[in-house]
């Protein structure tokens, strides 16, 4: 068990998870891929819309790296974003951020949402 907390005065924990650090549930998800930290991903919706980024696929994870500043996807979901005219490997010219909307993973069955001005920067 490790924990990450990202706000005010970082944090890293082995072993536990510091109760005084977040409000609300916990969500478990079991690691799919132990040597990435690889847990399940349904699937990503941008502004509320479902990408299907999974479909077709045997196995489709998303890795917990607290060593990257930026998110990363398989080739086949690259492709979908792409296609969906969403930023993947390369940035995507927008007129305006807010255009795309939130950003929701939906990881073994549980939806979390990262606010547009948290994942769109221009």
């Amino acid at each position: 068990m490790f924990s990450f907390h990202v706000g005010e005065n970082p944090t890293m924990t082995m072993g536990y998870y510091d109760k005084s650090k977040f409000k609300g549930d916990i969500h478990w998800s079991p690691i799919e891929y132990k040597y990435m930290f690889g847990i399940k991903l349904d699937d990503i919706k941008v502004g509320g819309k479902r990408l299907n980024i999974c479909k077709g696929q045997e196995s489709c994870l998303a890795t917990v790296d607290s060593g990257s500043s930026v998110n990363m996807f398989p080739a086949f979901a690259q492709k979908v974003m792409h296609e969906a005219n969403l930023p993947s490997t390369k940035g995507v010219k927008c007129k305006k951020p807010e255009d795309y909307g939130d950003l929701t993973l939906i990881l073994n069955g549980k939806e979390f949402i990262i606010p547009n001005q948290e994942w769109v920067y221009n």
